[in-house]
């Protein structure tokens, strides 16, 4: 697995190279401008994205563990099966993006904008969504359990909370 630093990281996002497998873990990438990246099945685990433009990229099946998102514009990305266990995502915008079966298992999404996102069968168990905006987004087969959503504009129809 290829592990590079955020010069030789960026260089290979402009010329559009494929970064599968990649390791990027631990990188500062705060504001970093990724708009439309394929970063499918990358390694990104405890990444510094605070504030970073991933707006249409493709994060598919990546490992982004305990990274911080914080502020990160995700709108309309793909993260189908995507793992951001015990990742910040406070105030992220996540509209339109397709979260199926995402890991956001004791996530941080205070605030986060999830309007019309894909969250199907997403894990969110421990997952704190205060204040976050789920208005028209997908939760059917999502696992809620002891999830926080004090405040949180979300229509729970189809979602599975195993307490009731």
């Amino acid at each position: 697995m290829a592990q590079y630093d955020r010069e030789e990281f960026e260089a290979k996002v402009r010329s559009g190279e494929n970064l599968e497998n990649a390791d990027l873990s631990n990188l500062d990438l705060r504001n970093a401008k990724l708009k439309g990246a394929n970063l499918s099945k990358v390694k990104l685990t405890s990444v510094r994205l605070s504030g970073a433009d991933l707006r249409e990229s493709n994060l598919r099946k990546a490992d982004m563990a305990w990274s911080n998102l914080d502020r990160a514009n995700l709108e309309n990305a793909d993260l189908t099966e995507t793992i951001l266990y015990d990742s910040s995502l406070q105030e992220a915008n996540l509209s339109n993006a397709n979260l199926t079966r995402v890991d956001l298992g004791e996530a941080n999404l205070t605030g986060a904008n999830l309007t019309g996102a894909n969250l199907s069968n997403a894990e969110l168990s421990q997952t704190n969504l205060t204040d976050a905006n789920l208005s028209g987004a997908n939760v059917s087969g999502a696992n809620l359990d002891q999830a926080s959503m004090t405040k949180s504009a979300v229509d729970l129809r189809g979602a599975t909370r195993p307490d009731g």
